[in-house]
């Protein structure tokens, strides 16, 4: 990939999912208002490719975050813009849009298909909200803060593969923060981060991986 707005071309991919069952890669192609998936084998090559600016149905205003639900196959795709995360089936063919009346400002999201619901982080209100993936609104956890549970600015989530906890990038305040599916702080986790922005948790390991605003990636041991 190189910036541009051809194939396998981004201008700000600003989010990834690794899809293990088909391998194949998402992208939130940010400023591309698309979302590309691409089979990564070697130099890359485009599969798919859907989204064009706009805020109908099946449009996309700045896409943030998205993620494969493992049993449907639907595509999950929140967007910073449109204030809302619509579902798309395995061939990028609009299908249903929630949380419009609850989101602010979204920005990554994951699954956890046990239960069928999906959490999203939203930087605006300092918070998780978390729907059913039919698109009910069930609850949501964390305020504006400094203290254990709460936000500023929270951007990459992730469930975790082994724990079936929550651990959310905290952006604002530096850190990591870890909580149950009910949204009951765990812990926090410091390691000299700058800004998180992303999360991902290797299924057979545990070990963690942290993008932050430094240009780094943080490994860190089971967590």
């Amino acid at each position: 990939g190189q910036v541009g707005n051809e194939a396998c071309e981004f201008m700000k991919a600003k989010a990834l999912f690794f899809d293990s069952t088909s391998a194949l890669l998402f992208v939130a192609d940010y400023h591309n208002h698309r979302v590309q998936v691409i089979r990564p084998a070697r130099k890359g090559s485009l599969v798919l490719e859907f989204g064009t600016y706009g805020v109908g149905n099946g449009q996309l205003r700045f896409p943030a975050g998205v993620a494969v639900h493992p049993v449907s196959r639907h595509i999950f795709v929140c967007e910073w813009s449109n204030r809302r995360v619509q579902v798309f089936n395995e061939n990028g063919i609009y299908q249903y849009q929630f949380g419009s009346d609850q989101l602010s400002a979204p920005d990554r999201l994951c699954i956890d298909s046990k239960a069928d619901e999906v959490y999203v982080t939203d930087q605006a209100k300092h918070r998780v909200l978390v729907f059913s993936t039919k698109g009910e609104f069930r609850r949501h956890f964390g305020s504006e803060g400094h203290k254990a549970g709460e936000f500023q600015s929270p951007r990459g989530i992730v469930l975790h593969p082994i724990t079936g906890h929550i651990i959310v990038a905290d952006h604002g305040n530096h850190r990591l923060q870890v909580f149950d599916l009910a949204g009951t702080h765990l812990r926090s986790i410091s390691r000299n981060f700058s800004g998180p922005v992303g999360v991902c948790v290797h299924p057979d390991t545990g070990r963690a991986f942290v993008a932050d605003f430094q240009h780094r990636v943080h490994v860190l041991p089971y967590i």
